[in-house]
């Protein structure tokens, strides 16, 4: 089961270190810089690649962006409620930092890595010691993690065929961990919910044309480095793109996920749609997951769900470099497994976007959510009297619905 965590122990060190570094790497003109212009940070970042590349074909990328939020229920411990990412609440947060480090080698071979710093971070750790414990490679849910890391292998001599071997992100969902690679900040709770963040394993991807795409593989599970138990899941993908206004992919996963427990195997279908009619972008995205045991009295669960995204640009419609971004979506939890509580959630978010330029851009965005279960703290607590023990015990109190406004700003390098 997919686990949400919040950061404990800051990793900041680790983060201001590798900033500190990258700076210092790109400003080493500044002693000049009365001989020469100061340069900006792509520059900087191409120079740097430019060295690289000539010593030994690297690439090197990354994006930083952070976010303030508010909400209106005032929750007494500052953390919104059923949300993957943006949990915390009036505060200053620094998303994500990711430095993004590739490698070409002879022979079609490549290597890639995702580092991760920040809230993000904190909240996608995996299982890398097969406990069970999503606690990130820290292992204290530490605002550091290792996204991905991999290698890709694709020769000549193979006619297309690629192998991909490490930790990657999943096949499965409509939206991404990383904000500007998605039309809303905030993420549906499909994505927090009904799928994994990551696996590890190994894929294999055939040559099928433009048209059609597929990949498939063995993985030790969702969000596991190593596994937690002596199964495998099985992890696929099949896509049509019959034209660049239109795609349909079917994915899904199919393996036990349960600690020390081969049995009671976790199967989900996930199916995504993009249709692109410019300036409007349409994004479909579906899923259907069981398991059994896996439910909060012990049964079967059972988690299914549907969200839509449209999407405006603007700029491509009348030359202003502003976007708007509806959200809606709908997700059964039947069991309560999934999100603690046997329910129904529901939400819509509202999100617009100004591109300073191509690479920088404001957000703005309001997201109502609602359940049909009172899931979402509030400010405040209830005093109830243990009838048997007849302590005195402190809870949060909550309601239906959860109201939230944000505004933040990315930047992608």
């Amino acid at each position: 089961m997919k686990q949400v965590h919040r950061c404990k122990k800051p990793f900041r060190r680790i983060a201001l270190g590798v900033a500190a570094g990258w700076l210092a790497i790109g400003g080493g003109a500044l002693a000049d810089e009365e001989k020469a212009p100061s340069k900006t940070i792509d520059e900087r970042v191409s120079d740097l690649e430019k060295s690289l590349g000539a010593l030994a074909d690297f690439s090197l990328g990354g994006m930083l962006y952070g976010s303030y939020l508010y909400n209106f229920n005032r929750p007494e411990d500052r953390q919104n409620s059923l949300r993957s990412l943006d949990n915390e609440d009036n505060s200053l947060t620094v998303d994500l930092f990711q430095l993004q480090i590739g490698k070409k080698a002879p022979g079609g071979l490549s290597f890639s890595t995702k580092l991760d710093f920040g809230n993000t971070a904190s909240r996608i750790g995996a299982d890398w010691k097969g406990n069970g414990q999503f606690t990130g490679v820290t292992g204290d849910n530490g605002d550091f993690e290792i996204e991905e890391v991999y290698a890709l292998y694709a020769p000549d001599w193979a006619g297309g065929w690629q192998v991909k071997a490490g930790k990657f992100v999943t096949l499965l969902g409509s939206e991404v961990i990383e904000a500007p690679s998605n039309m809303n900040y905030s993420r549906s709770f499909l994505f927090g919910f009904a799928i994994p963040f990551t696996h590890t394993g190994i894929l294999f991807t055939p040559p099928l044309g433009e048209k059609f795409s597929a990949t498939v593989g063995v993985v030790n599970g969702w969000d596991n480095v190593a596994d937690n138990n002596g199964g495998k899941t099985l992890l696929g993908s099949v896509g049509w793109i019959p034209s660049s206004a239109f795609s349909l992919y079917l994915n899904g996963t199919f393996g036990p996920e349960q600690t020390d427990k081969n049995n009671n195997p976790r199967g989900i279908a996930d199916v995504v749609s993009t249709i692109t009619l410019d300036p409007v972008t349409i994004s479909l995205n579906g899923d259907y997951g069981h398991e059994d045991g896996a439910a909060i009295d012990g049964g079967t669960e059972t988690w299914y769900g549907f969200s839509g995204i449209v999407g405006l640009r603007l700029k491509d419609l009348a030359g202003l470099p502003v976007g708007a971004y509806f959200r809606g979506e709908v997700f059964k939890d039947d069991g309560g497994g999934r999100t603690g509580t046997d329910q129904t959630l529901s939400e819509v978010t509202v999100t617009a976007k100004y591109f300073v330029t191509e690479k920088l851009t404001l957000w703005t965005e309001y997201r109502h959510d609602w359940s049909n279960a009172d899931s979402f703290a509030k400010n405040g607590t209830v005093t109830t009297i243990d009838s048997t023990t007849g302590d005195t015990v402190t809870s949060p109190r909550f309601r239906g619905s959860q109201d939230t406004v944000s505004i933040a700003a990315s930047y992608v390098f």
